[in-house]
């Protein structure tokens, strides 16, 4: 039998995270002179959390095969 190669996709969700964290570390570095100078980390933190929560609230909606 010949082994087919199954095609992976990337996850977009570990990637999204990979340049957060990124993003996180170059501010912590430069001492946060690399951050958005308008943007508070409190609301980015806040949306984020509704971001994910409404993430999970609609994936506990679909059903189940």
């Amino acid at each position: 039998m010949a082994e087919q190669r199954q095609r992976t996709r990337p996850d977009w969700l570990l990637l999204v995270l990979g340049l957060l964290t990124m993003w996180a570390a170059a501010s912590v570095l430069t001492d946060g002179g690399f951050w958005i100078p308008g943007l508070d980390g409190r609301w980015l933190l806040a949306a984020l959390s509704v971001v994910v929560g409404l993430g999970l609230l609609a994936n506990s909606r679909q059903k189940r095969s």
